[in-house]
């Protein structure tokens, strides 16, 4: 039978440079289930604060949105020292979210275009439907 599934537990991580330094960026994958979910309502949170702060700027804190990005990167960013961490601009934190958004959309996508899921390669047959993998087999 075609080998359908092949795991790893090595994972390649994505780099951000801070500073001249490259730090690794935390996986979905590499997050507990607590923290995971946390980052997920965390996103929409941060989307809604910001979307209050472009409508009303003069109305809206800024301290709710800097809090909810703080934790952020600090999941995100758990290899970078925190001295580092704390010269980050709020800006630069954002941009970690969007990068972390970034790689979420393209696990889901790489799982639901290739059946592939996130710490998984597809083999080579893996792409063929049941059906033709039965008839091969």
């Amino acid at each position: 039978m075609a080998e359908i599934l092949d795991l790893s537990t090595k994972k390649e991580r994505p780099q951000i440079k801070i500073d001249g330094i490259l730090y690794d960026l935390i996986l979905p994958t590499d997050l507990e289930l607590k923290e995971a979910l946390w980052l997920e309502r965390a996103g929409k949170q941060i989307e809604q604060l910001a979307d209050k702060l472009r409508e009303n700027y003069e109305n809206v804190s800024a301290s709710a949105l800097q809090k909810v990005l703080d934790k952020f990167a600090s999941i995100l960013l758990a290899e970078v020292p925190k001295e580092i961490r704390a010269k980050l601009t709020d800006i630069q934190k954002f941009s970690v979210v969007e990068v972390y958004a970034r790689l979420l959309q393209e696990e889901k996508k790489s799982f639901f275009d290739h059946g592939v899921a996130p710490g998984t390669k597809s083999s080579q047959n893996s792409s063929d439907s049941m059906e033709d993998q039965s008839k091969a087999g």
